[in-house]
């Protein structure tokens, strides 16, 4: 049978296109003799632009991740990715939706990262690609900590076998965090919910947790939580919604 194809991702033109536009639009109004903040603005709108329209290439292969830029080149093997972070977050003016904007980092256990974001094409489609690609390997990786008795890390939430979750939640309006422990078998449902990973403990109606770009590998914590906890409810077949933007 031939091999699979590899994912391929690219740049995003149409988005280098509208920091053109907007670009101009800005150089337009700043012209001389009124020279003032929309030219310097617009300038570096078109800026962007130009570095946007520059090739980008992004292989998901069996066995690495391959990026390449105009700028530089990055392999990462799959068997050394030791998180994933996964951001989506809802852009709003005067409460209007105007879209998600994404951003993902993958990185490696010597500290290596590859960043993408807006600039890659279909950026929804990557996320979900990238969450698919990385999920078993990590998903491996975080099931041999755990079952070796050692505290799983994932950034606001730690697990482990002895002391359960340890979950780092907003407190006072957001202006400090407290540390939640919840002992395994103390889990009633857990899922994402409003861009973030939430824990519920039973008996709990309400509760909160860190936003999911906190939460490093938080589609693996979710996923082992489902063998764990298995009499609780998961929401983790529900779709991940923006955190909220401004």
């Amino acid at each position: 049978m031939p091999d699979a194809p590899v994912p391929v991702f690219r740049e995003n033109k149409a988005a280098a296109l509208v920091f053109l536009i907007l670009g101009a639009m800005c150089l337009f109004l700043g012209r001389p003799p009124m020279v003032s903040g929309w030219t310097f603005t617009g300038a570096a709108l078109i800026a962007v632009g130009v570095a946007w329209l520059l090739p980008v290439t992004l292989e998901l292969r069996p066995d690495r991740i391959s990026y390449r830029s105009a700028f530089r080149v990055r392999e990462m093997r799959l068997d050394a990715l030791e998180r994933f972070y996964y951001k989506a977050v809802s852009v709003r003016l005067y409460g209007i939706a105007l879209g998600t904007r994404y951003s993902f980092k993958l990185v490696d256990h010597g500290g290596q990262t590859i960043s993408l974001g807006m600039r890659m094409r279909k950026p929804r489609d990557l996320g979900e690609k990238l969450v698919e690609y990385t999920s078993l390997h990590l998903a491996r990786k975080c099931a041999r900590s755990f079952d070796s008795g050692r505290e799983v890390d994932f950034g606001y939430i730690r697990l482990s076998r002895s002391a359960g979750l340890q979950v780092k939640k907003p407190a006072f309006r957001g202006l400090w965090r407290r540390i939640d422990r919840i002992p395994l078998d103390q889990v009633s449902q857990f899922g994402f919910r409003r861009g973030r990973v939430l824990i519920w403990r039973k008996g709990e109606k309400q509760t909160t947790g860190p936003l999911i770009h906190k939460v490093p590998n938080a589609f693996v914590l979710v996923g082992l939580l489902e063998t764990l906890c298995p009499d609780a409810l998961s929401g983790s077949g529900a779709p991940v919604r923006p955190e909220p933007g401004a």
